[in-house]
């Protein structure tokens, strides 16, 4: 027994060495994406716009020689940041992306939560940690490299559930619509609250969202706000013909994926990948049955307790896996960054496995099943990076939307991981 503790005791030494080292290396990351331009660099750039009384919709921003972008984030953010475009851009990007290590801790701690972890054996639970580090590095990396908004976004839908839960329910309704003002993609977790039955946070939620839409006006004026508003709108509606066709290698998600499989389309490379011959319309109505088919099955997953909570915390954190799965699939012009969004997902299907291991429920075909499904989808995900593959190959997994395989493969693992088969 003694050899046992002492081994446990390493390990958890080791394990502790490990984090330091993962934040140390953050920290370093952090300081050399800070340095170079990058997405954030559009979003200061926004904020100058505003600051000199223009409007930044449908203009092409300077990021860096030869580079620019369109701004597609919400006028409130562009003010928020006005302040910080006084500095260099060096500041407000660090600062950020030392905020998002901090977001990276509170969504450990939050999933953590859900999945009542801690009953489990000490060392189960860092190798459930360990694997959602794996499957998520890539897509962690993507968002510190481009200073990306997605783990903020994860962290306060998150953190925003969590209030609503509790007697602080009034934050949580004034941090989420603060999260879908700023990139619409949490708007999902809206008719979640709904089904669950939290008609007063979903009220005030509402409320919050007029307000967050109106506020700039205070600073900039109602004729300014509302020509901003419409310039909003403009480069976000789901009709225009940008976000109904992508045939970029950059875009990864149905809109991506759909129309190119069933309509004959020109890429960045000379590639066919369509399997059928459609017209483009034909193409993007099976686009929306598909994306209306994944929104529908979404039931499955959050059961037929209609108005009522989860059954269980981890009921509930099965629900999420899947809506967050979603969030990069079924939105368009998601890039890889945005698939971020599935650590809920892996957190959750680690847990499975943690949980029957622990357990012995002898369910090892739908183990494996998982597994394997798991296993698939990193190598579509992950092992199709240029730092695995080399450039020119990931750009033709790219343009056959590997990582967009990837997502949809979990969908089938997620159903074989049901709740019903943990017991605990």
């Amino acid at each position: 027994m003694e050899n046992i503790a002492a081994t446990q005791e390493k390990y958890k030494k080791w394990f502790r060495y490990f984090l330091f080292a993962l934040v140390a290396g953050l920290l370093i990351f952090s300081v050399i994406r800070a340095l170079k331009p990058s997405d954030f660099s559009v979003y200061l750039e926004a904020g100058n716009y505003l600051k000199n009384g223009q409007n930044p919709y449908g203009e092409w921003l300077f990021v860096s020689e030869g580079n620019y972008c369109k701004y597609f984030y919400s006028p409130l953010w562009a003010l928020i940041l006005i302040p910080f475009t006084y500095f260099p851009p060096f500041i407000p990007s660090f600062i950020w992306l030392l905020g998002s290590i901090f977001f990276l801790y509170r969504i450990a701690v939050l999933l953590r939560l859900y999945a009542h972890i801690q009953r489990l054996n000490p060392q189960l639970e860092r190798w459930v940690f360990m694997g959602v580090l794996v499957c998520s590095a890539r897509f962690v990396l993507d968002n510190f490299a481009m200073v990306q908004l997605t783990i903020f976004l994860v962290w306060s839908s998150l953190e925003a559930l969590r209030l609503m839960q509790s007697k602080n329910w009034v934050y949580g309704a004034a941090l989420l619509p603060f999260a879908i003002n700023v990139k619409l993609l949490p708007l999902v977790l809206i008719p979640y609250l709904l089904y669950r039955g939290h008609f007063k946070a979903t009220t005030v939620i509402l409320l919050f969202s007029v307000f967050y839409l109106l506020v700039p006006a205070l600073f900039l004026g109602w004729e300014m706000n509302t020509l901003l508003l419409q310039g909003w709108f403009d480069v976000i509606n789901p009709s225009n013909a940008e976000h109904t066709l992508e045939t970029e290698l950059g875009p990864h998600s149905l809109t991506a994926l759909i129309p190119t499989l069933f309509s004959k389309t020109d890429g960045i490379l000379d590639l066919n990948r369509n399997l059928f011959s459609f017209s483009l319309q034909r193409a993007i109505t099976v686009l929306q049955i598909v994306r209306l088919a994944l929104i529908l099955l979404t039931l499955y997953f959050i059961g037929k307790r209609i108005f009522r909570p989860a059954e269980t915390a981890l009921h509930e954190l099965y629900a999420l896996a899947y809506i967050f799965l979603l969030i990069p699939l079924i939105f368009p012009h998601q890039q890889k960054y945005a698939f971020f969004c599935l650590v809920p997902t892996f957190y959750y299907i680690f847990c499975f496995l943690a949980y029957t291991v622990e357990t012995h429920t002898g369910i090892k075909r739908r183990k494996t099943a998982v597994c394997v499904l798991l296993a698939i989808s990193f190598v579509c995900m992950t092992l199709t990076t240029d730092g695995f593959v080399g450039r020119d190959l990931n750009e033709v997994f790219q343009h056959y939307k590997l990582i967009t395989y990837g997502a949809l493969l979990l969908i089938p693992a997620l159903m074989l991981a049901h709740p019903k088969f943990i017991q605990r």
